[in-house]
């Protein structure tokens, strides 16, 4: 494998090969380190003279892949554990009662999980309730704020919807809907807010062109520090 010679380190990296791939690109993340995809028939000679060339910058984005903080351990949904929302974590308490029903509840600064007590305790159908409290919030609260910002941005969706994201956390479709990912209800609603009038600017601005960021530094002084929150703690806003 070849490797890249910074001060006081090597680092090796993959090469990848596709005959799909016009030009050389270069990657850094999490969980495969740098990899490099190139066309294929492309010498090595040539990939190690432009990773070589792109040194500064991959330096600095190794930087800011170690600052992003692990996934969230899995929940199993037991007295004790603790949720997010909208920030701030609350303790978990299952409470068997005598009924023939689930129900997943906030009150009094703690999450309540109510369970039949005469049913073996399955924390998939608990998560699955959960899942859906959450995806309520989430489009309850993400509709207030876009109807906040859409009149500072200046444009109104067509609809405000709530998804089930792997790898995403917004997205403005062509229709001019805009989709968000639930689990941004367990971030600060500052950082909710941010995400919020990063997919309202796109319905004026489709890509992320200087306009685009000119217009969004209008409304959010500070989406810099925002941004970078959610790229650090995105993983830990999970269960």
């Amino acid at each position: 494998m070849p490797t890249l010679n910074f001060p006081k380190q090597q680092l090796e990296y993959q090469i990848k090969f596709s005959s799909r791939r016009k030009t050389i690109g270069i990657a850094v993340d999490k969980e495969h380190g740098l990899v490099v995809t190139a066309p294929t028939g492309t010498s090595p000679d040539v990939v190690q003279g432009l990773v070589s060339e792109k040194m500064d910058w991959i330096k600095k984005s190794l930087d800011k892949v170690d600052q992003i903080l692990p996934p969230a351990n899995k929940k199993f949904f037991v007295s004790g554990e603790r949720l997010l929302y909208l920030g701030r974590s609350y303790r978990l308490e299952v409470i068997r009662k005598e009924s023939k029903r689930i129900r997943f509840r906030f009150y009094h600064g703690r999450f309540i999980v109510e369970y039949p007590r005469e049913v073996e305790y399955d924390s998939s159908r608990v998560r699955r309730h959960v899942v859906r409290w959450y995806r309520e919030k989430a489009l309850e609260k993400l509709s207030q704020r876009v109807t906040f910002y859409a009149a500072k941005v200046g444009k109104v969706p067509e609809d405000v919807r709530v998804r089930d994201f792997k790898s995403r956390w917004g997205s403005c479709q062509v229709d001019g809907a805009l989709d968000f990912n639930w689990r941004i209800i367990m971030a600060p609603m500052s950082i909710v807010d941010y995400l919020v009038v990063h997919e309202l600017v796109h319905l004026i601005h489709r890509g992320h062109s200087r306009r685009y960021w000119s217009r969004l530094s209008a409304i959010l002084l500070d989406h810099k520090r925002r941004k970078d929150w959610l790229r650090i703690n995105g993983a830990t806003l999970s269960f």
